[in-house]
């Protein structure tokens, strides 16, 4: 092999020095030309037949091409842009499983896996960069990085409207709901309207109804809240302790929390203060007498007298009356165990001994009104109340702590810890007791 490339060396190298004795030959001879020419080709002819030995061949390589330089700006610019392309199908990846789409899922997917390869591509491309990595140009990529921010500030603003939509549909529902129920109120409140009677005799004008039954309840009611507020007030500055005080009222209650005890001091004044209820008398001694039409009358008539003439008032002018009696017997039994035994400045907070005697005369009223309402009735009415463990019935009972969060949600599934206050039957129509629910 080496002896071939020297003679192919040689034979170039005579080539090489034959062209230039040819521009010599211009000015020559041309027998001169003939000789020369017989004494190259007769050179060759021995070249071919001459065997180099002992030579050295060297092989010079070329040089490495230069290693192109990094753009440090546009691989930035595009690693920015293709991060924010895979976030953005990342955010309709997560936004495509709720509701679930197949089809966006499978897109979503493929996008996020090529931005991926992209950031690959780039990772590689930085370690040994290479011109076939596709760099965008520093407009391009930020171009790129603001319409994947948009895709996925889409997407969310999407999946924002979509909850807000379906709130507004839970809303929709929840009014129409609400509309329901107050035509429902409506319809009962008109029947209990019409469900009204007359009293007979010398008061036949006057005209009641169950309605006005059902609002004098109600009245009562909250006069004891505010009474039983005052004396939960003077027990504190007393320093009861309200823990053992409500246990000795009722109990063996669990209560939802620890200030639910002011129901079981409630449920103490109301049933304090409408017992005797279901006698004529309200529990004194002697009744009514004379035929049923003629006791209606004169029950209706109290309640007129009484709902003209302010009880304080009456009280003053007639501390001997029947409803004298009943404050003065009443009081006894509720209040003065409580605010007869201590000696308390509570003049400030409005608890003082008259503020507490306003509003017991206040409550004794209400209580007094509605009896004497009761037997102004035809149909009959009674009063009832719920024994503890019963289980919750929503026709007889309400729950007195309405919130869920307070510990009142899931009534149908509780029992009767005690009766707050006490419920009415006036014929076929019930006004619902209220009770607290056990926690246990």
């Amino acid at each position: 092999m080496l002896q071939k490339f020297a003679l192919a060396f040689k034979t170039k190298t005579i080539e090489f020095f034959a062209e230039d004795e040819e521009e010599e030959e211009d000015g020559r001879d041309p027998s001169q030309i003939d000789d020369l020419s017989s004494a190259a080709a007769a050179a060759a002819a021995a070249a071919e037949e001459e065997v180099i030995t002992g030579q050295r061949v060297v092989v010079i390589k070329p040089d490495d091409p230069p290693r192109p330089k990094i753009d440090h700006e546009t691989l930035v610019s595009s690693l920015f842009a293709a991060t924010s392309s895979f976030r953005a199908a990342y955010v309709q990846l997560q936004a495509s499983h709720s509701p679930f789409d197949v089809a966006a899922v499978s897109a979503a997917d493929r996008a996020a896996v090529s931005h991926l390869h992209r950031l690959s591509d780039l990772k590689r491309y930085h370690r040994n960069p290479s011109p076939d990595c596709p760099l965008l140009r520093h407009a391009e990529a930020q171009v790129e990085e603001n319409q994947s921010l948009l895709r996925a500030f889409e997407t969310i603003a999407n999946r924002l409207q979509s909850d807000i939509d379906a709130k507004d549909a839970e809303a929709s529902d929840l009014r129409r709901r609400l509309d329901e129920i107050e035509a429902s109120i409506s319809a009962s409140m008109d029947r209990l309207g019409r469900s009204s009677v007359s009293a007979s005799g010398e008061d036949g004008g006057v005209r009641i109804s169950l309605g006005l039954f059902d609002s004098a309840v109600r009245d009562a009611r909250r006069s004891a809240r505010k009474l039983t507020r005052a004396l939960t007030g003077w027990m504190r500055l007393a320093g009861w302790d309200l823990d053992s005080a409500a246990e000795s009222v009722h109990g063996g209650v669990a209560y939802a929390k620890r200030s639910h005890v002011q129901y079981a001091f409630l449920s103490y004044v109301c049933l304090g203060m409408f017992g005797g209820f279901d006698s004529e008398s309200f529990g004194e001694s002697d009744g009514y007498g004379g035929d049923p039409k003629s006791r209606k009358n004169r029950f209706l008539r109290r309640f007129i007298e009484h709902a003209t003439v302010h009880p304080s008032e009456l009280l003053m002018r007639r501390p001997e009356c029947e409803f004298a009696r009943y404050c003065e017997r009443k009081f006894e039994q509720v209040v003065r165990p409580i605010v007869g035994s201590y000696e308390v400045d509570g003049t400030e907070e409005g608890l003082g001994e008259d503020s507490v005697h306003d509003m017991f005369v206040e409550l004794a009223s209400s209580v007094w009104m509605v009896h004497k309402l009761a037997y102004s009735f035809d149909l009959a009415v009674e009063i009832f109340r719920v024994e503890r463990g019963a289980g919750f019935s929503a026709v007889y009972m309400e729950n007195v702590v309405r919130s869920a969060s307070d510990g009142g949600g899931g009534s149908g599934r509780r029992r009767v810890g005690f009766t707050v206050a006490p419920g009415f039957r006036v014929g076929g129509t019930v006004i619902q007791c209220q009770v607290y629910l056990d926690r246990q």
